[in-house]
């Protein structure tokens, strides 16, 4: 027996609806590509055609017109029974995709804290790959990439947000869970503990890096002229105190070093700042 997504014929008496791809993109709140990916879906789900692509504008096939007025029908029932809820909103399910290095991470713990102000929102969260979010994203199977890319991507997106990447690394940090062949020791306590160090970095403002560390002693800050400019003096804080102010230089010695490491023209970095941390006040 074929199951038909509700999704699917909601799309397709949208785009009826409104006679126009975009305007029911809008009214659904997706890209337009992902409406016509989802009537692409219908249509190979179905097996045949349900819009007459000879005529102008948003036209029906004779079996396209069963299929909406079937469709209404189905929709006002699933509608209808989503209304028994005694009145409650119906949740809504939110699907978000996120890079593997991600998952176990900091996006887990955002989610948690949205939940926490909207409890009606739910989410499905998938680590994947950053072809396939640009994938998703246009058939209409997830609804927020969070993506580590190193240009614009080439999408039409209803939102979309670009935040720089600052390059950091961890080089001296206190007791934490200890690892072994077997990627950690299930005898150490600190596992329990949750006892891991954290590192994260993000620019603020021009020339200006915030860092918030956790269980970390020294770490070291990579930089470019995309993320700074070295003309002007660069401002680091972490935890909210003071790590370094002053100019920075450009090496050709780093520059070389950190290619030769990563393997990666697209990243490099003349710059390499290393920043103790200090304590925090018991």
């Amino acid at each position: 027996m074929l199951n038909i997504p509700t999704e699917l014929l909601r799309t397709l008496v949208s785009v009826v609806d409104q006679r126009s791809f975009t305007k029911a993109a809008h009214s659904l709140g997706v890209t337009q590509p992902a409406v016509s990916a989802q009537i692409k879906r219908l249509q190979f789900l179905l097996g045949y055609e349900i819009l007459d692509k000879s005529a102008p504008g948003v036209s029906l096939t004779p079996r396209g017109e069963m299929v909406v007025a079937h469709a209404r029908r189905m929709l006002s029932v699933n509608d209808q029974i989503a209304q028994l809820s005694g009145g409650q909103p119906t949740a809504q399910t939110v699907r978000v995709a996120i890079p593997g290095d991600f998952a176990g991470v900091k996006i887990p713990a955002t989610l948690a804290q949205f939940r926490k102000r909207w409890p009606d929102i739910r989410f499905v969260a998938t680590a994947t790959s950053f072809e396939n979010m640009l994938r998703g994203l246009r058939q209409g199977d997830i609804d927020l990439a969070v993506a580590v890319a190193n240009s614009k991507p080439s999408i039409e997106a209803h939102h979309l947000w670009i935040d720089q990447a600052v390059w950091v690394r961890i080089d001296a940090t206190d007791p934490i869970a200890a690892f072994s062949d077997d990627l950690v020791s299930k005898r150490d306590d600190r596992i329990k503990r949750r006892e891991y160090a954290r590192l994260d970095a993000s620019i603020v403002a021009p020339n200006r890096i915030e860092v918030r560390s956790d269980r970390v002693q020294r770490y070291s800050l990579f930089l470019n002229e995309q993320l700074i400019d070295f003309s002007k003096p660069l401002v680091v804080r972490t935890n909210g105190q003071m790590s370094f102010e002053g100019s920075v230089t450009p090496s050709l010695e780093t520059l070389l070093r950190e290619a030769r490491l990563r393997h990666d023209s697209r990243q490099l970095f003349p710059v390499h700042i290393v920043l103790q941390v200090r304590k925090q006040p018991s």
